[in-house]
């Protein structure tokens, strides 16, 4: 074999290990892509106890703290658990879907000419304590796509610009914007006091219960109302570092509102607002948890309870008229007792026929009798003008006494009312037997 057919061999065979290595390489590369065009970033959102971001309004620092979320820096604030999860749910979905190779001596200009030197958004992720990662956000050249890098790897990758939107927030963005945070299913009592009057409720084993003005039931759906009312006061944000109170009112508010809560471990806590002078629009306001004054529409102060009122129970009998069976009307002098029999009503003291349908109305008419007004000094009472009991088998289930006229109304006192009550006069003309009977 002469020198020209080995090099020829050798030429060859360089081209083919050159081709071998030059295909390994790619397939690594393509490997190396394919990992990386994967999650963004992998974290457990539960074990997060830390974010920080930095945007051009500045940077928000946020801790965990006891399973609650706060703002720490720039101020000391409540943080918005809606805009955290935001933040993390955008972190956890967000994928790679380009990879770029950064080609070494060039890693500061091409840095900077995707917009990750510096970074349009820098968010810094803190697990149990110690930093996960921190990802940088960059340009979007096509307004689709928005360049990546994470501090933990050495290329650049891209994801849709709606990721970096989602994490772009600013102090204001992620503060609580809630005047009262609290779970309803934690609260234990809450109290309104102002104006010279003082509403108090207590969650109590048989349920709602008021405490001030009056003692006695609460209407439970009542309570739930207001307090859902309570939740939903939204701020807009006055003077986050007051030199001063008096300016606002809020040295002597006006109306204090307290929340009693309870936590998941039995310790209890007080969710405190101040109302203070009015505004051209609303009250300014302050949370005995932090320092800002804010403003709340004058919508969330005129629908609060002015009395107790509202949320004392208004039907006066707590019963299902299908099941009763019998129904007694009591005067002073006589009584009439009606029994169910095969559906058909009779009139057994004294016997005389009667119209069933009368008398089914009657029962209706008490199921859904309610109180207009209540009276601290009941008239008629002690001995009533006219009483209607009803039994469901060998169970008393209703017991209405009525009293003394007054006006349009009349005084009564039902089973389910702890107290005296007014009903319109008109309905109780609807509960008189003397319809029931009819004419031989």
């Amino acid at each position: 074999m002469n020198l020209k057919s080995v090099l020829k061999i050798c030429f060859v065979f360089a081209l083919l290990l050159g081709a071998v290595l030059f295909s390994n390489q790619k397939e690594e590369e393509e490997d190396q892509v394919a990992q990386m065009t994967k999650e963004l970033l992998v974290l457990d959102k539960e074990k997060v106890d830390g974010l920080t971001i930095e945007t051009d309004s500045g940077a928000v620092v946020l801790r965990k703290e006891e399973g609650t979320w706060r703002i720490i820096e720039p101020l000391a604030l409540a943080a918005s658990e809606g805009s955290v999860q935001g933040v993390l749910a955008n972190l956890e979905r967000a994928h790679l879907k380009k990879f770029l190779l950064l080609e070494e001596g060039e890693e500061t200009e091409r840095l900077t000419e995707y917009g990750l030197l510096p970074p349009k958004v820098r968010v810094i992720v803190q697990v149990e304590g110690a930093v996960l990662d921190t990802i940088d956000y960059g340009n979007s050249p096509l307004n689709v796509y928005v360049y990546v890098k994470k501090a933990s790897e050495d290329r650049v990758g891209m994801t849709e610009l709606y990721r970096r939107t989602g994490v772009a927030k600013n102090l204001r963005q992620m503060r609580e914007k809630r005047a009262l945070v609290f779970a309803k299913s934690a609260v234990t009592e809450w109290r309104i006091a102002g104006q010279g009057l003082t509403i108090q409720v207590a969650k109590a084993a048989e349920g709602w219960r008021l405490q001030q003005p009056s003692v006695g039931p609460a209407d439970g759906g009542q309570v739930d109302s207001v307090l859902a009312h309570l939740g939903s006061a939204f701020m807009t944000f006055v003077d986050d570092t007051p030199a001063s109170l008096v300016p606002f009112g809020l040295d002597s508010p006006t109306m204090q509102i307290d929340v009693h809560v309870e936590g998941a471990d039995g310790s209890p806590a007080i969710h405190t607002l101040w109302i203070g002078d009015e505004t051209e629009k609303g009250h300014y306001a302050k949370s005995t948890l932090g320092p800002s004054v804010f403003s709340l529409d004058s919508s969330f102060v005129q629908s609060l309870p002015t009395s107790d009122l509202p949320l004392r129970p208004k039907r006066l009998l707590d019963f299902q008229r299908k099941h009763v069976d019998r129904i007694e009307f009591v005067y002073p002098d006589r009584s009439i007792l009606c029994v169910r029999d095969n559906n058909a009503w009779l009139a057994v003291s004294p016997v005389q026929p009667v119209d069933g349908t009368q008398i089914e109305a009657i029962l209706l008419a008490l199921e859904r009798l309610e109180a207009v007004a209540f009276v601290e000094d009941p008239r008629g009472l002690e001995s009533p003008r006219l009483r209607i009991r009803a039994w469901a088998g060998d169970a008393s289930v209703a017991d209405l006494a009525l009293g003394d006229v007054e006006g349009d109304r009349v005084h009564v006192r039902g089973g389910a009312v702890e107290s005296g009550c007014l009903v319109e006069k008109a309905t109780a003309d609807r509960l008189m037997p003397e319809r029931i009977f009819v004419a031989e």
